[in-house]
């Protein structure tokens, strides 16, 4: 039999509660880098449908179906149309018993700071409800943000009128952890719930807690997927650790069979490129642009009718790399060549990003080999690396740090992009590589 959560009636922290928590929220001491620090986004640690879902019963019901009967639809986001906000337009309000001091108001800028993330990439607006608010729906739908002991959401728009998105002390300090329950309340499901997931990653059941393994289950019946490929770089992707029976021993539940994504799955540092694309296609968010421009690398068009390109790339038709304040980067369409991080053979500087797009002509392919490389080493490349996109330009692609050259790396596409990310510590040598279209 499958047991599906329905939550109850929730209770509010008390304000005291929140100071004392507050006090102990801190980042990871960098000198633990050298174990695997795996992303372990906060709001898995919950106690809803897969950890952070809030079901209506009706959901409950189709979903216990869908396990029961191993319905395979492919799904990433909402399929009613009554689940879609009319216009993009999200009308929220704070609780009535949302704390009133320095630890509320922080929380209520996080959140806002998350809202501001998808409104910035998508037509999705946010409208803090007002006596003169627009009704939406029959029912006057409205999200009531309320600090609680979980944060969780129910997935779209409840139809019916009032639907709770609840955040707690582990997650308001988490820009990354509150845009991942508002892509919930947009529509979205997790991407590691998709049908298409066994492709991409493994998954460990006998690493999950005990009386958990059912929210590792794929459904679908309620919902219906983009055209997107799965994206183990996405916010609404759980890390290696979801549900893990022994996470301080690393028992991963999920892993990419590519392990040189390991940094990538559970991130909360930014939407994705796929989760910015998703949206706009579900909401439609270009529907009112003329049409005849041709964005390119996987770009495409944005709710403001221009091209929105890959992260790294830029430019009319998304075929121009943003510009470093280093100095490196660039479009290579030589026939061969090379490239390095900025100041080689010296040391690379702090807080850098590089990208390299190279352009073959159609129907080329492209070789890219490591003649020199000496990068801060980690275990999965979480800090200092290099990233080749060899999943294409839209997806997150392996890493490489340390200075153990990788084997050549063959590149069936036409178009590469090759990034270079060096953070605010720890500085090294860098690489320099050589490239052939053939």
């Amino acid at each position: 039999m499958v047991n599906i959560i329905v939550l109850k009636p929730y209770t509010l922290l008390k304000p005291s509660l929140l100071s004392d928590h507050l006090k102990n929220l801190q980042h990871s001491p960098r000198s633990h880098r050298r174990e695997p620090n795996v992303n372990r986004p906060p709001e898995e640690d919950g106690t809803a449908f897969e950890s952070d879902i809030i079901l209506t019963p009706e959901q409950a019901n189709e979903i216990a179906k869908e396990m029961l009967t191993e319905n395979r639809k492919r799904r990433q986001t909402v399929k009613q149309a009554t689940k879609i906000w009319p216009n993009g337009n999200i009308v929220y309000r704070y609780d009535d018993h949302w704390p009133n001091n320095q630890h509320g108001n922080l929380a209520k800028t996080n959140i806002e700071k998350a809202m501001k993330l998808w409104e910035d990439t998508t037509c999705l607006k946010f409208v803090r409800q007002t006596p003169n608010t627009p009704r939406v729906g029959s029912y006057g739908s409205v999200v009531n943000i309320l600090y609680a002991h979980m944060c969780q959401s129910l997935i779209g728009r409840y139809e019916y009128g009032v639907q709770d998105l609840e955040v707690a002390t582990y997650c308001i300090d988490k820009i990354g952890s509150l845009a991942h329950e508002l892509g919930h309340v947009a529509g979205m499901f997790h991407e590691h719930s998709r049908p298409d997931r066994d492709t991409n990653i493994t998954v460990f059941l006998e690493n999950a807690k005990t009386g958990t393994q059912q929210y590792f289950k794929k459904h679908g019946k309620d919902a219906e997927r983009t055209n997107e490929p799965y994206d183990i770089g996405s916010v609404m992707h759980y890390g290696p650790l979801f549900f893990s029976k022994d996470a301080n021993s690393n028992k991963y539940t999920m892993q990419p069979h590519d392990k040189r994504l390991m940094a990538a799955m559970g991130q909360r540092a930014h939407l994705s490129f796929t989760d910015i694309k998703t949206i706009n296609d579900l909401y439609d968010c270009h529907k009112n642009c003329p049409r005849g421009l041709q964005c390119k690398n996987g770009g495409y068009i944005g709710p403001n009718c221009a091209c929105t390109c890959p992260l790294g790339l830029t430019g009319r038709e998304c075929t121009n790399v943003v510009h470093s304040s280093s100095g490196c980067g660039g479009v290579l369409t030589g026939s061969s060549g090379k490239f390095s991080s900025p100041g080689y053979p010296q040391k690379y500087p702090l807080s850098t990003t590089c990208t390299w797009l190279i352009q073959g002509s159609a129907g080329s392919s492209i070789s890219l080999k490591f003649t020199s490389l000496d990068i801060e080493d980690d275990p999965i490349c979480f800090y200092d690396h290099i990233e080749v996109k060899t999943y294409g330009p839209t997806l997150e692609g392996p890493r490489y740090c340390g200075n153990t050259i990788p084997a050549e790396i063959r590149y069936n596409g036409n178009t590469l992009v090759v990034k270079f990310i060096s953070d605010e510590e720890t500085t090294e040598y860098g690489f320099e590589a050589q490239y052939t279209i053939h």
